[in-house]
Order: structure tokens, then C-alpha cells, then sequence
């Protein structure tokens, strides 16, 4: 990747938290939390807000790759065979650490990854609380 297509993540990530999840920090209301896999395994209206925008961004950034977000997994296990195939994937977690979100803990971020040939070629974990972003490339 370049520099310039790091400081682009950077700044979706930053963006996307600015738009759709921030806002929602400590303004849950009851039917704004809902469960995926059990009591255990939550989801927010900003996990699928935020996953949606990510989505979109990454996409206008880098047109020919795809993305696969957790929770678009999580109602379709088989996308997670697109990983065997060639080309670059973006993998998201739109905001990891969902249960302290929901739970007001500020424990939580926004992570993306990109995957290519079984390879991580870059990792991004973004604190939105914090508007720190740390960055490893391959």
C-alpha cells in the first residue's frame, strides 16, 4: 500500500466512526442492541451503520477489491469462502469490542485488514475515543 492509500484508510476509519458510531456512544436505546449468536455475541445499530459505510468507502477507494464485514458474516457464513479465491479482500470489524460499546465501556475500535494470497498485507485498528489509529504493513 501506499502512503497515500493508508492516510485514505486512516481517514475513513476516522470518518466513518465520526458518522456512525461516536454519535451513538452512550445513546443506545433498548431495541439498538440486539444479539447475533447468542446472549454473549451483541450487535449494535452502529456495528450495521458503520459496517455499511466502511463498506462503501472501501469500495470507491479500491474498486476491484471486495469486503467482507462481520456482521454481513454473520448472516452468511459462506462469503467467507471468497477468501480462497484470488484477489485483494478487506476484511472489517466495524466496531471490535461491541459488548463494552453496548455497555458504555470504552473499550472498543473500529478494525480493517487487507488480505491477499492468504497474506495480511495491512492491519488498522482504529480508537475512536482516543482519534488514534495504529497501522502495520506488510
Amino acid at each position: 500500500m501506499t502512503d497515500d492509500e493508508i492516510d485514505a484508510v486512516v481517514a475513513l476509519l476516522r470518518a466513518v466512526a465520526g458518522a456512525e458510531i461516536l454519535p451513538r456512544w452512550r445513546r443506545l436505546g433498548a431495541g439498538d442492541v440486539r444479539t447475533k449468536s447468542g446472549p454473549l455475541d451483541p450487535v449494535t445499530v452502529a456495528d450495521e451503520a458503520a459496517e455499511r459505510a466502511l463498506t462503501a468507502g472501501l469500495n470507491r477507494l479500491f474498486p476491484g477489491d471486495d469486503v467482507l464485514g462481520e456482521e454481513a458474516v454473520s448472516k452468511d457464513f459462506s462469503r467467507l469462502e471468497r477468501l480462497k479465491q484470488p484477489g485483494r479482500v478487506w476484511l472489517v470489524d466495524p466496531i471490535d469490542g461491541t459488548a463494552n460499546f453496548a455497555a458504555e465501556l470504552p473499550l472498543f475500535g473500529v478494525m480493517a485488514a487487507l488480505v491477499e494470497a492468504d497474506e495480511v498485507k495491512a492491519g488498522f485498528i482504529y480508537d475512536p475515543l482516543g482519534d488514534d489509529c495504529a497501522v502495520a504493513v506488510a
